[in-house]
């Protein structure tokens, strides 16, 4: 049985909250809303030019920065690129999809299930928690709000909140600080193998990759995970 560290750092998106499955299901539930509004364009059109539209901003890595922190402001680009694709050039009508998407987004969201109980028991088994966050302040305060994520857990740091985030190591080091834990007293888990697992390695933390679709580590993957799981559930003894 492994036995649980003093501290553990957990990455939001994707690692409590089922952030990608949200997402698509806000797509999806857009189109289908908006494409009767646009003559000639089918659902299936919009959502396929809203699919690569969003995929093509994210897949840039300044944007993705600074998406992630304006990201009312990135759906709206992405929105108005998808539609520029489609031959429609509405500014009002692409702002309408970006604010129904943010809201679809936000009433969708939900934890992993098992989430939040997995953090309830952790504490009770006396681990320190800390939420270590990339993204907006209002877009990530608004999720932990929604869950009441603060009741759970010791420390939250966002990375709009402080102007620096993963993989940075002072993120890591102010949470480790904030936990009172050392480097190799701590477990850092999330989904993301450069921006959660890496950079803790590299501070001497185990490093946990949330592999949450199952699909495994990509070909020539330089990072090696100290452990891989599904779900933040496995991490309960």
């Amino acid at each position: 049985m492994i036995s649980l560290p003093k501290a553990l750092l957990l990455d939001l998106d994707n690692t409590v909250l089922a952030f990608d499955q949200a997402v698509e299901q806000s797509w999806v539930k857009v189109a289908t809303a908006y494409a009767p509004k646009l003559e000639g364009i089918t659902f299936q059109r919009l959502l396929e030019a809203l699919l690569r539209s969003r995929d093509r901003f994210w897949a840039d890595p300044v944007r993705n920065r600074w998406g992630r922190n304006n990201p009312g402001e990135a759906h709206r680009q992405v929105v108005r690129a998808a539609l520029a694709d489609l031959g429609l050039r509405k500014a009002s009508l692409a702002d309408d999809i970006a604010r129904s998407h943010t809201n679809t987004f936000d009433s969708t969201v939900a934890p992993f299930p098992g989430a939040l109980e997995t953090l309830e028991r952790l504490r009770q088994q006396g681990v320190r928690l800390a939420l270590v966050s990339n993204g907006g302040a209002e877009a990530q305060r608004r999720k932990v709000s929604k869950f009441r994520l603060e009741t759970l857990v010791d420390a939250i740091f966002i990375e709009g909140e402080l102007g620096f985030g993963k993989p940075e190591a002072r993120i890591f080091r102010q949470a480790l600080e904030r936990l009172g834990a050392s480097p190799a007293e701590a477990w850092m888990a999330g989904d993301n193998l450069e921006h959660d697992v890496a950079p803790a390695q590299a501070l001497g933390m185990t490093g946990i990759w949330v592999d949450w679709q199952g699909r495994g580590l990509p070909p020539g993957s330089a990072v090696r995970p100290d452990r891989v799981v599904r779900g933040i559930r496995e991490l309960l003894p």
